[in-house]
């Protein structure tokens, strides 16, 4: 069996550096321009050892959520009084129903805007103790996939097409060109998995081939 030692979760962070990181997101939201239009959520992705080769651990969201039955990673917002990491560890923890002392290794992944304007800062972490808990008021269920297929299979990739689409009551004559003005458009990859009936795709499969493409692997 291939025995794969993965990722920056694994990798020789500590304590401090992490810390670090997240006070200098902390600062990087402060210097965004308007910040205030935008919204801020952590995400984490629950890494579990077991018999050797780590695998994935997945949400489906509650049928009583927006977007019910879409799989996930386990995250929510940011509240103010809280840093991305600690919202993405409070989150993991209501929604796993597991303490802090369970997760290990955490690892900042990278930070994903979206054309909705909301950023989401993302994180790794090792799970141990993990007997299956979830809440029942957030998730519908969880299942895991072998780290393995992810490094082995490229996602599927589309493509939709984001473009400006002005209000009624935008002031035209105010802008060169009026209802002529050449709007800049472009083109969104989204990406898909699919693993023994789960469809992974979106924000959480974006966060998992961006991750997967930083690890390194140690045979």
């Amino acid at each position: 069996m291939e025995n794969y030692y993965v990722f920056l979760i694994f990798s020789a962070l500590d304590l401090k550096k992490i810390l670090y990181y997240d006070e200098l997101i902390m600062n990087d939201m402060d210097f965004l321009i308007n910040k205030q239009e935008f919204s801020f959520a952590s995400v984490l992705i629950p890494l579990i050892r077991d018999g050797g080769c780590p695998s994935v651990l997945f949400e489906v969201r509650g049928s009583n959520l927006s977007q019910p039955g879409e799989v996930c990673f386990p995250g929510g917002g940011i509240e103010p009084f809280e840093s991305p990491l600690q919202a993405a560890v409070r989150e993991t923890k209501e929604e796993l129903l597991i303490s802090e002392d369970q997760l290990h290794h955490i690892s900042p992944v990278g930070l994903l805007p979206t054309p909705s304007g909301r950023l989401i800062y993302a994180y790794a972490a090792e799970l141990t103790g993990y007997c299956g808990s979830f809440s029942q008021d957030e998730v519908s269920k969880v299942f895991q996939v072998p780290l393995s297929f992810f490094l082995h299979t490229p996602p599927e990739v589309y493509y939709c097409h984001v473009s400006v689409t002005p209000g009624e009551d935008f002031p035209y004559p105010l802008v060169p060109h009026g209802r002529d003005y050449k709007w800049r458009s472009g083109r969104y990859p989204t990406y898909f998995y699919q693993y023994e009936g789960h469809v992974i795709w979106g924000l959480t499969a974006k966060i998992l081939y961006d991750y997967i493409k930083k690890g390194t692997i140690t045979p």
